[in-house]
């Protein structure tokens, strides 16, 4: 899905380098996930498995608000 790389290439780009550990393997995990299950994730149907996806689930929103 289009808009779904947009918005991890744009977390990639601007916030990956410079995340927590945590943060970076919650990403690395994520791009190992079915793009539905991301979707899912994103959507709130689909719980974080631990809190630094979690948090990075929160992140990825926050960036997707169409005001920023």
């Amino acid at each position: 899905m289009r808009e779904l790389d947009v918005l991890l290439m744009a977390y990639m780009d601007n916030e990956y380098p410079t995340a927590s550990p945590a943060l970076q393997r919650a990403f690395e995990q994520l791009l190992t996930m079915q793009d539905p299950d991301i979707q899912a994730l994103l959507a709130g149907r689909l719980p974080a498995e631990n809190a630094a996806l979690h948090e990075l689930v929160q992140r990825l929103l926050d960036h997707s608000d169409p005001a920023d």
